[in-house]
Protein backbone atom coordinates (compact mmCIF):
# COMPACT_ATOMS: atom_id res chain seq x y z
CA UNK A 1 0.00 0.00 0.00
CA UNK A 2 1.51 3.54 -0.87
CA UNK A 3 2.47 5.72 2.48
CA UNK A 4 0.19 8.34 1.00
CA UNK A 5 -3.07 6.60 1.40
CA UNK A 6 -2.12 5.06 4.17
CA UNK A 7 -4.92 4.43 7.26
CA UNK A 8 -4.59 7.16 10.04
CA UNK A 9 -2.28 5.93 13.23
CA UNK A 10 -4.57 5.32 15.93
CA UNK A 11 -3.68 8.51 17.73
CA UNK A 12 -4.15 10.54 14.75
CA UNK A 13 -7.64 8.86 14.28
CA UNK A 14 -9.33 9.14 18.10
CA UNK A 15 -7.74 12.49 17.95
CA UNK A 16 -10.08 13.24 15.16
CA UNK A 17 -12.69 11.56 15.97
CA UNK A 18 -12.85 13.32 19.15
CA UNK A 19 -12.19 17.12 17.70
CA UNK A 20 -15.05 16.46 15.57
CA UNK A 21 -17.58 15.49 18.40
CA UNK A 22 -15.98 18.29 20.97
CA UNK A 23 -16.53 20.60 18.00
CA UNK A 24 -19.83 19.41 16.51
CA UNK A 25 -20.97 19.64 20.65
CA UNK A 26 -19.59 23.63 20.89
CA UNK A 27 -21.62 24.70 18.15
CA UNK A 28 -24.40 22.92 19.70
CA UNK A 29 -23.96 24.62 22.71
CA UNK A 30 -23.10 27.88 20.81
CA UNK A 31 -26.27 27.65 18.85
CA UNK A 32 -28.18 26.93 21.98
CA UNK A 33 -26.98 30.10 24.02
CA UNK A 34 -27.74 32.38 20.63
CA UNK A 35 -31.65 30.83 20.63
CA UNK A 36 -31.40 31.79 24.38
CA UNK A 37 -30.03 34.96 24.00
CA UNK A 38 -32.39 36.16 20.28
CA UNK A 39 -35.65 34.02 20.82
CA UNK A 40 -37.14 35.82 23.67
CA UNK A 41 -36.82 39.28 21.86
CA UNK A 42 -37.88 37.80 18.85
CA UNK A 43 -41.40 35.97 20.34
CA UNK A 44 -42.04 39.64 22.28
CA UNK A 45 -41.72 41.66 19.70
CA UNK A 46 -43.52 39.61 17.08
CA UNK A 47 -46.54 39.63 19.84
CA UNK A 48 -46.54 43.54 20.74
CA UNK A 49 -45.60 44.65 16.87
CA UNK A 50 -49.37 45.90 15.79
CA UNK A 51 -50.09 47.49 18.87
CA UNK A 52 -46.47 49.09 20.12
CA UNK A 53 -46.52 52.81 20.93
CA UNK A 54 -43.74 55.10 22.17
CA UNK A 55 -43.57 55.39 25.25
CA UNK A 56 -42.16 57.76 27.88
CA UNK A 57 -42.13 56.03 30.92
CA UNK A 58 -39.44 53.45 29.32
CA UNK A 59 -36.27 55.16 28.81
CA UNK A 60 -33.11 53.74 26.94
CA UNK A 61 -30.49 52.75 30.29
CA UNK A 62 -27.76 51.12 27.42
CA UNK A 63 -27.15 50.82 23.78
CA UNK A 64 -24.24 49.68 21.56
CA UNK A 65 -24.75 48.10 18.35
CA UNK A 66 -21.97 46.65 16.88
CA UNK A 67 -20.86 46.12 12.85
CA UNK A 68 -19.22 42.49 12.20
CA UNK A 69 -17.84 42.71 8.51
CA UNK A 70 -20.06 46.10 7.80
CA UNK A 71 -22.73 43.49 6.99
CA UNK A 72 -23.67 41.47 10.34
CA UNK A 73 -25.19 43.88 13.16
CA UNK A 74 -25.44 42.79 16.65
CA UNK A 75 -27.29 45.10 19.26
CA UNK A 76 -27.89 45.21 23.25
CA UNK A 77 -30.34 47.76 24.37
CA UNK A 78 -31.24 47.95 28.38
CA UNK A 79 -34.14 49.56 28.57
CA UNK A 80 -35.89 50.81 31.97
CA UNK A 81 -39.55 51.64 33.14
CA UNK A 82 -41.91 52.83 35.67
CA UNK A 83 -45.19 52.41 35.62
CA UNK A 84 -48.68 51.67 37.63
CA UNK A 85 -47.57 47.95 38.28
CA UNK A 86 -44.24 48.65 38.77
CA UNK A 87 -40.27 49.10 37.32
CA UNK A 88 -38.59 47.05 36.23
CA UNK A 89 -35.43 46.44 33.39
CA UNK A 90 -34.96 44.53 30.03
CA UNK A 91 -31.75 43.76 28.01
CA UNK A 92 -32.61 43.32 24.49
CA UNK A 93 -30.54 41.74 22.02
CA UNK A 94 -30.81 41.55 18.10
CA UNK A 95 -29.04 40.25 14.90
CA UNK A 96 -29.99 40.95 11.34
CA UNK A 97 -27.83 41.59 8.53
CA UNK A 98 -28.19 45.51 6.94
CA UNK A 99 -24.75 46.98 5.60
CA UNK A 100 -24.92 50.04 7.69
CA UNK A 101 -21.88 52.33 9.32
CA UNK A 102 -22.66 55.25 11.96
CA UNK A 103 -25.55 55.44 14.53
CA UNK A 104 -29.20 54.45 14.43
CA UNK A 105 -32.48 56.61 16.47
CA UNK A 106 -33.64 53.95 18.73
CA UNK A 107 -37.01 54.96 20.74
CA UNK A 108 -38.47 52.48 23.30
CA UNK A 109 -42.18 51.33 22.64
CA UNK A 110 -44.20 49.02 24.72
CA UNK A 111 -47.98 47.75 24.10
CA UNK A 112 -50.70 49.91 26.17
CA UNK A 113 -52.25 46.30 27.07
CA UNK A 114 -49.01 44.92 27.98
CA UNK A 115 -46.38 47.20 29.80
CA UNK A 116 -43.83 45.03 30.82
CA UNK A 117 -43.55 43.87 26.87
CA UNK A 118 -40.87 47.08 26.11
CA UNK A 119 -38.96 46.75 23.02
CA UNK A 120 -37.44 49.51 20.47
CA UNK A 121 -38.59 50.34 17.00
CA UNK A 122 -35.20 49.11 15.87
CA UNK A 123 -36.09 45.91 16.69
CA UNK A 124 -39.89 46.01 15.17
CA UNK A 125 -38.76 47.43 12.02
CA UNK A 126 -36.41 44.95 11.08
CA UNK A 127 -38.70 41.83 12.67
CA UNK A 128 -38.63 39.93 9.55
CA UNK A 129 -34.75 40.45 8.83
CA UNK A 130 -34.00 39.59 12.35
CA UNK A 131 -35.92 36.42 11.84
CA UNK A 132 -34.35 35.49 8.48
CA UNK A 133 -30.88 36.09 10.47
CA UNK A 134 -31.70 34.02 12.90
CA UNK A 135 -32.89 30.87 10.98
CA UNK A 136 -30.17 30.72 8.67
CA UNK A 137 -27.34 31.29 11.47
CA UNK A 138 -29.52 28.48 13.36
CA UNK A 139 -29.32 26.46 10.07
CA UNK A 140 -25.71 26.90 9.62
CA UNK A 141 -25.11 26.18 12.73
CA UNK A 142 -26.69 22.89 12.83
CA UNK A 143 -25.21 21.45 9.43
CA UNK A 144 -22.05 22.41 10.86
CA UNK A 145 -22.62 20.76 14.05
CA UNK A 146 -24.04 17.66 12.36
CA UNK A 147 -21.32 17.69 9.69
CA UNK A 148 -18.85 17.55 12.90
CA UNK A 149 -20.60 14.93 14.79
CA UNK A 150 -21.06 12.74 12.10
CA UNK A 151 -17.22 13.05 10.66
CA UNK A 152 -16.12 12.03 14.68
CA UNK A 153 -18.39 9.25 14.95
CA UNK A 154 -16.95 8.37 11.44
CA UNK A 155 -13.37 8.01 12.36
CA UNK A 156 -14.39 6.19 15.57
CA UNK A 157 -16.43 3.52 13.97
CA UNK A 158 -13.15 3.38 11.13
CA UNK A 159 -11.28 3.23 14.40
CA UNK A 160 -12.98 0.13 15.50
CA UNK A 161 -13.11 -1.80 12.39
Amino acid sequence: MPADTAPPAPRRAIGRALFGLLGGLAFLAGTAFLAVTIAPGLRDDLSVRATARQDPSVRLVTGRCKSRLFLLQHCEVTLAWRGKEGSGMRDLHYLFVEPHAGNWTVHAVADPARPHLVTTDLGLERITNRIATAAVMLLGALVLAGSLVLSGLRDLRGRAA
